[in-house]
């Protein structure tokens, strides 16, 4: 609910009832995707304020929210451990990734390490790759 695109787009702008990114690894290659659930009226106006939320962060993120957003992802993964089906889940995650078990503290010393240049570069390579974009209801409107 911090998130930039949870504040500008749902809280400020009020386009969408909900809207989140997540991210999908793959022993190749990844996906990076965000969802939004808005109006049929507010749909291409959300889908526009999304892809830019998006480039400026990707260009303007600060220490404070990798800070952050790093602590969220150890909180999620640590979180995930706690029950046999999340553990079972990981486990097999890890070995489809990586060929091995990686130890919950390995991950954490590797999210630890990340910088904020490399976090930016990151996400200018998401957001520079190929774009697929699925909707339900029809088609969008016009953004004004």
């Amino acid at each position: 609910m911090s998130s930039r695109l949870f504040q500008q787009v749902r809280e400020e702008r009020g386009l969408a009832y909900s809207i989140y990114s997540w991210a999908q690894p793959y022993a190749d290659t990844g996906l990076f995707g965000v969802y939004c659930a808005a109006a049929r009226g507010d749909a291409a106006e959300a889908l526009a304020l999304t892809r830019r939320v998006l480039a400026e962060t990707a260009e303007t993120l600060d220490q404070d929210e990798l800070d952050r957003a790093r602590a969220q992802a150890k909180a999620g993964l640590l979180m995930g451990l706690e029950s046999v089906a999340g553990r079972a889940d990981h486990l097999a995650r890890q070995i489809q990734l990586h060929g091995r078990i990686v130890p919950p503290a390995e991950t954490v010393a590797q999210l630890d390490a990340v910088t904020l240049a490399q976090a930016r570069a990151a996400g200018a390579t998401a957001l520079g790759g190929g774009e697929a974009l699925a909707t339900i209801g029809g088609k969008l409107a016009k953004a004004a």
